[in-house]
């Protein structure tokens, strides 16, 4: 197989959903033994700032919002809106839902577009089998039953002399654009109000307990007209 085939195998599943992700499971509170407030449930969108309590066994893990899918989001307002949090959480819960419709109403529309023309011609396969195979993905890193209960949100640490967020931007969208036989970096600037490096993790319930199932993961979302989309 040709590199470049490998790096669009590897872009069409972005997340990199792999075994290695979870080799170290981080056990998180038990639900069956632990005290924790129950926070109260949001109809639409985000909900106030919640910081537990002393007492509540999850209070190290810092203040959250709950979201409209139930979802504790931890993430600073000052960096990242609650719509852009929220775009994440749909996308998640549209793999774990399995729900392939609203899963691509996550994705920048010329990302799906020309994604699936590629994975057509060079694999003889769709966005839909894609999709399919992250969903098989992340139940294998948790478990069949799995329910997303946590994802933070925060902007990848940059050291010095480490590449610049521009740098990151400008190496995923030239191999996207590798495959896509396009300046795919250009056209989506040329279409955004703004691109986001975000790193998440997320950790979910199951077998009794939660365990971060992803840590430290990597997506990039763009903003238009106040929309947040993914790639990936």
């Amino acid at each position: 197989m040709t590199t470049r085939r490998i790096t669009a195998l590897l872009l069409s599943a972005m997340l990199c959903f792999s075994a290695a992700s979870c080799s170290d499971k981080e056990k998180g509170p038990s639900s069956s033994a632990a005290k924790t407030s129950a926070p109260p449930k949001v109809e639409s969108g985000v909900g106030e700032l919640i910081t537990p309590a002393e007492e509540d066994v999850d209070s190290g893990l810092g203040s959250y919002r709950m979201s409209e899918y139930g979802t504790k989001l931890y993430y600073d307002s000052s960096v990242f809106s609650d719509e852009l949090a929220l775009s994440l959480d749909k996308y998640f819960k549209s793999i774990h839902d399995e729900d392939y419709e609203t899963y691509k109403s996550c994705l920048f529309p010329s990302y799906l577009n020309n994604m699936e023309t590629y994975l057509q011609k060079d694999f003889q396969y769709g966005m839909d089998t894609s999709f399919s195979n992250q969903c098989a993905r992340l139940k294998a890193l948790a478990a069949e039953n799995y329910t997303i209960t946590r994802i933070k949100i925060d902007k990848p640490q940059t050291e010095e002399g480490a590449s610049t967020e521009e740098d990151y931007f400008s190496s995923f969208f030239g191999k996207l654009g590798e495959c896509f036989g396009t300046d795919y970096y250009q056209e989506v600037k040329d279409n955004t109000d703004k691109l986001n490096e975000v790193n998440f993790t997320i950790m979910a319930e199951f077998d009794g307990a939660e365990t971060v199932i992803l840590s430290d993961m990597k997506i990039v979302v763009a903003e238009k007209d106040g929309v947040f989309y993914n790639f990936g």
